[in-house]
C-alpha cells in the first residue's frame, strides 16, 4: 500500500468480499492500520488507504465505491519516481516507501509505537555493557545486526528488525532491549553504529587479538572465580594479556618450571 504512494499514487484502495471465504483478515487489517498510521505521522491522512467490501453479487457497487474513493483523494504526495525499487523484499519496499515520504514531506516523525507482537522493533543497546561478542549478529535471522571485525563496530538496521527477540535472549551481558516501534527517520533505513571498541595487542608479539571490553569482562569474571585464582597468579598474572599462541607458550614454560594447572 505504501509502495503505491511511493510510485506516485494518491492512495490505495483494496476491494474484497464482505464475508471473506478464507476467514478473518487479521493480518491484512493490521497492515492496513499500520499503513494508515504511517501516513498520519507524515501528515498525509490515514484515509489514503482503505478496505472496501461488497457481497459477491454486488461487484459493480464495489467498483463504483473504488471510483468514489479515488475521486475523493487529494493530490499524490510523492511525484512518480524514475528510479525502480532498490529491492523486492518486504522490508526493502517499505524502506523505499518511507524514504520517499521523508523526501516528499520533509518530515522525520520518529518512533511509531507498534503492538508488542508486531514484526517491528528498535533494538536499544547499552553501549557501556556491550563486549562486542557478536552473539546478536550471529543469531539475527534478518541481519538487522551486523558486526565489522576490522573496526570492532556493531551496527543495527531498524527497518530490518522483525522483533523476534533472539538478540536479547542470546546477549550474554543482557544489554539489548527491544522497543516495539517502527522508526520513521532516515537513519533507521540503514545501518547505524550502536557499539564500538578498540583492539588490544598481545603483550608479547604485539598482535591484536581481542577487543578491550571483552578482555576486561573476562578478567573481572576470572578474578571473582576463586577456584581458578591460582591459574592467573604470580608469574601467570599476565596470561590474559597475551594472544592465544603466546599464552600457550607462556603456560607451557610455567608447567616446565613446576606449575601444575
Amino acid at each position: 500500500m505504501l509502495a503505491a504512494l511511493r510510485f506516485g499514487a494518491a492512495g490505495a484502495g483494496l476491494l474484497g468480499c464482505e464475508d471473506c471465504p478464507n476467514g478473518e483478515r487479521t493480518l491484512l487489517l493490521g497492515k492496513l492500520e499500520l499503513a494508515g498510521r504511517v501516513l498520519e505521522a507524515f501528515g498525509l491522512g490515514a484515509g489514503r488507504v482503505r478496505l472496501l467490501t461488497v457481497d459477491e453479487d454486488r461487484r459493480r457497487e464495489g467498483v463504483e465505491a473504488l471510483g468514489t474513493f479515488a475521486a475523493g483523494l487529494q493530490a499524490a504526495p510523492v511525484a512518480a519516481p524514475k528510479a525502480p525499487l532498490r529491492g523486492t523484499g518486504n522490508r526493502e519496499v517499505l524502506a523505499d516507501a518511507i524514504g520517499a515520504l521523508i523526501d516528499a514531506t520533509g518530515r522525520e516523525p520518529g518512533g511509531l509505537a507498534t503492538p508488542p507482537d508486531a514484526p517491528y522493533a528498535l533494538a536499544v543497546v547499552d553501549d557501556r555493557g556491550c563486549t562486542l561478542c557478536r552473539a546478536c549478529a550471529m543469531v539475527c535471522p534478518t541481519h538487522a545486526f551486523a558486526f565489522d571485525g576490522d573496526d570492532q563496530v556493531l551496527r543495527f538496521k531498524q527497518i530490518a528488525c522483525v522483533n523476534c527477540g533472539l538478540c536479547a535472549s542470546a546477549c550474554p551481558e543482557r544489554v539489548i532491549t527491544l522497543r516495539p516501534e517502527l522508526y520513521l527517520e532516515r537513519e533507521a533505513l540503514d545501518y547505524v553504529t550502536v557499539a564500538q571498541d578498540e583492539m588490544v595487542r598481545c603483550a608479547r608479539c604485539d598482535k591484536p587479538y581481542i577487543n578491550r571490553r571483552a578482555l576486561e569482562t573476562i578478567q573481572a569474571k576470572l578474578r571473582a572465580a576463586h577456584e581458578v585464582a591460582d591459574t592467573f597468579a604470580g608469574a601467570r598474572a599476565g596470561l590474559l594479556t597475551m594472544c592465544p599462541d603466546c599464552r600457550a607458550i607462556a603456560a607451557m614454560l610455567e608447567v616446565n618450571q613446576g606449575w601444575q594447572p
